[in-house]
């Protein structure tokens, strides 16, 4: 059954029609329209946002919706939906993909979810009151339940093309997806490790996120397939709320996983630079030292790598492959195609922390 927006504009087309029929050019406001259609503002802003996009209407700020001439509204906005655009490796996806999509005609735009369902719903719902070029979305912990999904699919019904930046959500694979070679990565960390002489390796990963698993599956199978002796106790995992405990200064949930996890364990494979920094700190309080007690590597090789008394070994990525596979999600989307670009791969940068 089509959505409530899609009906509602369907009859403003006609209404359209009746417009330029009888030589008149303005929409009645969005209140009578309201009234008229019995439904909703927002709907009904909506449904004339699509319009918009059609190029059948042009909106002229305090004064109304008016006929145009038929030729598309041009939006050059590619929105940027994620966590935080101003942490962690997010400002150099945007410095790096910002030129690549201005080569294209578009002007990135980056609005941040705060890691929160109800702020990415929000969102969403601007975007789909003023439609942009493309979106990209990095999901809010995509291995659980997404309760945006109704606005997701009015977002594709109303053919803004959509794309996700390092998971998507559930029922959405149709959409061009940027991902990076995790399995492959925690491989390398695991031989590294072992190659240092570390027989029983952990890990610390999030449990809503894809990313977590495949990084823990790669580690799991790695270390198996290296007759290593690590279990299934060995691996601790936590959710966004989590890290946000954490990152606000509660180690105390660290502290646990220290004591019942990796006791016996040579090294711990982080989720990313940011946990691994965080559990750096909390083995300094607690008396242990990296890497004589412990081992930590991780993802992402950011600023966070470096910022504690140890360096931390981490993947990175080469220099602007990341923002590449991104512009080209983005172009697979705005074309239609649905091709997700290539698994962005790893390499290792050492540091002391093995």
């Amino acid at each position: 059954m089509p959505v409530r927006y899609s009906l509602v504009a369907e009859e403003l087309r006609r209404l359209c029609g009746q417009l330029k029929k009888h030589g008149e050019t303005r929409l009645p406001g969005e209140q009578e329209l309201c009234r008229l259609y019995s439904c909703s503002r927002q709907t009904v802003r909506t449904a004339l946002a699509l319009l918009e996009r059609e190029g059948l209407i042009v909106k002229k700020r305090g004064s109304g919706s008016y006929l145009a001439d038929g030729r598309p509204r041009p939006d050059d906005r590619v929105v940027l939906l994620v966590a935080d655009e101003n942490e962690y490796i997010y400002p150099t996806l945007i410095r790096d993909l910002r030129p690549r999509l201005a080569a294209h005609g578009y002007r990135l735009v980056c609005r941040s979810t705060e890691g929160l369902h109800a702020r990415e719903r929000a969102l969403l719902r601007e975007l789909l009151s003023e439609p942009p070029a493309a979106v990209l979305l990095e999901p809010v912990g995509d291995r659980f339940p997404n309760p945006n999904e109704d606005l997701l699919r009015e977002l594709t019904l109303a053919g803004i093309p959509l794309a996700f930046l390092f998971g998507a959500y559930e029922g959405m694979d149709a959409a061009p997806c940027v991902k990076e070679a995790d399995r492959e990565g925690a491989a390398q960390l695991v031989q590294l490790l072992a190659a240092r002489g570390r027989r029983r390796i952990g890990g610390l990963f999030r449990c809503d996120d894809s990313r977590g698993f495949e990084r823990c599956a790669g580690t799991m199978h790695s270390c198996a397939g290296l007759g290593l002796e690590s279990a299934e106790r060995d691996f601790a995992w936590l959710s966004g709320e989590d890290r946000r405990q954490i990152v606000d200064g509660g180690g105390e949930l660290l502290q646990h996983f220290l004591r019942r996890y990796w006791y016996d364990c040579s090294a711990v494979i982080c989720q990313n630079d940011e946990l691994a920094y965080h559990l750096l700190r909390e083995l300094e309080r607690m008396g242990r030292r990296v890497p004589e007690d412990l081992a930590l590597v991780s993802f992402d090789d950011s600023y966070y790598a470096s910022a504690g008394s140890v360096g931390i070994t981490s993947l990175g990525h080469r220099p602007y492959s990341l923002a590449e596979a991104a512009e080209q999600a983005v172009l697979a989307a705005v074309g239609g195609t649905g091709l997700s670009p290539a698994p962005v791969p790893w390499f290792v940068v050492e540091r002391e922390s093995v």
